[in-house]
């Protein structure tokens, strides 16, 4: 039996354009519709892509918990680079940037991946990042340096 969401990882010859969220791709003669884009990969000549996928050969499954509304916490991030830039690296979910406001954001997901002329677009959804209030700051940094002197207060 085959899983209802499952990683699928596509090859394209560079230039030419790689699928997007929403369209649907064929493996083994089943159909499977793109939901996300877990990440990619350049060579020389080619452009790995790692989509995460729904079979829609699969119709019989529940649904349990609520839909990832993506909430007003997430922005939406866009680079554009030539396509053997060494920042691509830099650009991956998990990694943080600043961005052009001064504002930190931690990137969650590829939300698109296209080229445009010779270079590589990818939009990806991002969360800022927020620093601890200052107040618990100073009081996590007292008790951590009372804890290596062992300063104990009774």
């Amino acid at each position: 039996m085959s899983k209802l969401i499952s990683t699928i990882k596509c090859h394209y010859k560079f230039f030419k354009q790689p699928d997007q969220i929403g369209d649907v791709i064929e493996v083994n003669k089943e159909p499977w519709l793109i939901i996300g884009i877990e990440g990619f990969k350049l060579t020389s000549q080619t452009l790995f892509v790692w989509y995460t996928c729904q079979n829609l050969s699969i119709s019989d499954y529940v649904v349990n918990g609520q839909m990832n509304t993506g909430g007003s916490h997430e922005v939406e991030l866009e680079a554009q680079l030539k396509f053997n830039h060494e920042q691509w690296d830099l650009i991956k979910p998990g990694s943080t940037t600043t961005a052009k406001d001064g504002n930190v954001y931690r990137f969650i997901e590829y939300t698109e991946i296209s080229l445009k002329g010779t270079d590589l677009y990818v939009s990806i959804t991002a969360r800022r990042v927020y620093p601890v209030n200052r107040k618990k700051a100073k009081a996590k940094f007292i008790h951590d340096r009372k804890k290596k002197l062992k300063l104990e207060v009774h």
